[in-house]
């Protein structure tokens, strides 16, 4: 009997994360000719738990790929430095050839977006004004040139394609395709998929939401027993107010920190970028790390 050779991936989106990482791999994944990881974010090289599972925990995850297929993943945890430090150098050790492709949004936006994600995710009664005030992460995970760093000193800038989640929004087919020229494969963007893949950020994951209260004997029971006025006042607890801004103080607390990243990112890149340049830039060239 022939046994096949375990595969890994050809690629990954390293995140980053709240900027359409989600979409992209579900795009990806939907494409003849690429196998993309089921849990989408497998986070194996980032999380010591997890890494501690064997590499063999990991190759199972790609057994269902055809031969002739690329196979990717997608982990934000894998730009999460400082928490999560040890990806990089994990990865390269598996995968010394991989591409990468690391998705990137206005840094502050991104910031109010992981805001919401934490008080969806934590049930809190929380604004983000007080999220951003004991969370460093909304901020160090918004610092592009920081997560990289990290990156490039393990593998060369050409294995990197920069996609900004505006561009991805405002010409989706066209990115989509220089993204696929970059793996080397064809395809087309679909724009129901899109939308099946938009961010829902107005309420809460309350307890036990993502696995038993979905079973469909649940879920039925849940339709038919309990009171529409109960329904309506359940959904009240779990929603989260979308509209909120960052306070002023916030925001120049945010600028602070993120401005001379992304200015540090502009200079990788060979241009010149900064939070009220972001947008402009973003939409008229494509961002590419220099060799350096």
């Amino acid at each position: 009997m022939v046994m096949s050779t375990p595969r890994l991936p050809d690629f990954y989106v390293l995140g980053a994360m709240k900027a359409a990482t989600t979409t992209l791999a579900a795009q990806l994944g939907a494409q003849d000719g690429i196998f993309m990881a089921d849990p989408k974010e497998p986070n194996f090289f980032s999380d010591d738990d997890i890494f501690a599972r064997g590499q063999g925990w990991y190759e199972k995850l790609f057994e269902g790929a055809g031969s002739g297929e690329l196979i990717g993943e997608a982990s934000t945890h894998y730009t999460k430095w400082p928490d999560l430090p040890d990806a990089a150098q994990r990865l390269k050790a598996a995968t010394p050839n991989a591409k990468f492709i690391y998705m990137i949004r206005h840094p502050v936006e991104r910031a109010r977006s992981h805001a919401f994600h934490m008080i969806r995710k934590r049930h809190e009664a929380a604004t983000i004004d007080e999220v951003a005030a004991k969370e460093p992460a909304l901020w160090q995970y918004g610092c592009y040139a920081a997560q990289l760093e990290r990156w490039l000193e393990h593998f060369h800038a050409d294995r990197f394609l920069i996609v900004s989640m505006e561009r991805m929004s405002a010409e989706p087919e066209a990115e989509f395709a220089r993204v696929l020229r970059y793996l080397g494969i064809t395809g087309t963007w679909s724009e129901e998929l899109a939308q099946m893949h938009s961010a829902q950020m107005g309420y809460r994951v309350m307890p036990l939401e993502g696995g038993l209260m979905k079973l469909p004997l649940v879920r039925a029971m849940r339709r038919t027993l309990i009171p529409r006025g109960v329904k309506r006042a359940f959904r009240r607890a779990r929603a989260i107010n979308t509209d909120q801004r960052f306070s002023p103080d916030v925001i120049r607390m945010l600028e602070e920190k993120l401005a001379p990243d992304l200015a540090r990112l502009g200079e990788m890149c060979g241009t010149e970028v900064s939070l009220e340049t972001y947008k402009d830039v973003v939409m008229r060239e494509h961002l590419t790390l220099m060799s350096g």
